[in-house]
């Protein structure tokens, strides 16, 4: 049986100054949980619980609501900042000089650890873009698995390949269990303040090669007539390239790759795209920008 992954070391993690941004939700009460008891100097923001949500919305995926947190960071000098969605299940961080670790360098560092417990395991994570996730499992010698977005898909997945760990670009975060697989974001809390604490430099530090490999365009919405006629003409246009059609329409070339997704429920195209060069991503991410809106 696989060690259970929710046993934490909490010894290992060495004192820290880490302010959180509650975003006056429930998140603030499982992190103040979550880090009770820790060699931690916790600085609050926004902990007083108020559903009309004062501060900013509770949903630290968009950049505007970590702000605050990051200016926070700053002024305390703190090693890093914590932002919790509104029901505690996401949990994005932020470095001393305020800025956030993308979703798929936390989801590939967390992989590592992973790995480290489970030698050779599967780790599954959704098909947005981030190809440092892959790098980082293929790395630690692990098996990466992609799936399509969304709980039910990654879920599934894990559990028919006996994954060990999945990681959405969204900030859903799951592990097996001895008693199941489940969205579980207390391990992950713990074991990145661990990892944060063996690196004996600030994080800033630590992440900046993931940081400088690629780059990203973030998730781009695009408002559309005719989402399928908007996929055909992505199709069309890099027909030589590799395509694949697992969730939406996924391209990758040597140097830039991406993925557009239709919208379930809106008349919408998602486009997350990565290259190799700030300059290409740019670029790029106009070039198929203008073929996804084009009437």
């Amino acid at each position: 049986m696989r060690a259970e992954v929710h046993d934490v070391d909490r010894s290992a993690i060495a004192p820290l100054t880490v302010v959180v941004d509650g975003a006056n939700a429930m998140g603030s009460l499982d992190i103040e949980a979550i880090l009770h008891k820790l060699p931690i100097k916790l600085i609050k923001l926004n902990f007083t619980l108020d559903g009309t949500f004062p501060s900013h919305p509770a949903d630290p995926l968009e950049p505007e609501n970590l702000k605050e947190l990051s200016e926070a960071v700053r002024e305390h000098q703190a090693d890093l900042g914590i932002a919790p969605d509104g029901d505690g299940d996401r949990y994005f961080f932020v470095d001393e000089h305020g800025e956030v670790i993308r979703q798929e360098i936390l989801r590939g560092i967390m992989a590592q650890i992973a790995l480290a417990e489970h030698p050779g395991a599967t780790v599954c994570y959704d098909i947005r873009p981030g190809k440092i996730t892959q790098d980082l499992i293929e790395q630690a010698g692990g098996k990466a698995i992609v799936t399509r977005v969304g709980h039910s898909h990654i879920k599934k997945a894990m559990l028919e390949a006996n994954a060990v760990f999945g990681g959405e670009s969204s900030g859903h975060y799951f592990y097996q269990f001895p008693f199941g697989t489940f969205e579980a974001p207390a391990p992950l809390v713990l074991k990145f303040l661990i990892w944060v604490s063996q690196q004996k430099k600030p994080l800033s530090e630590a992440v900046r090669p993931y940081r400088e490999k690629y780059h990203h365009s973030g998730e781009i919405n695009s408002k559309v007539p005719d989402v399928a006629a908007a996929l055909d003409r992505v199709r069309a246009k890099y027909a030589d390239g590799k395509i694949t059609e697992l969730d939406g329409v996924s391209v990758e070339y040597p140097d830039f790759w991406f993925n557009v997704r239709g919208s379930n429920t809106e008349p919408l195209i998602r486009l997350n795209l990565e290259a190799t060069s700030q300059a290409l991503m740019e670029q790029k991410r106009d070039e198929v920008l203008s073929i996804i809106r084009a009437t």
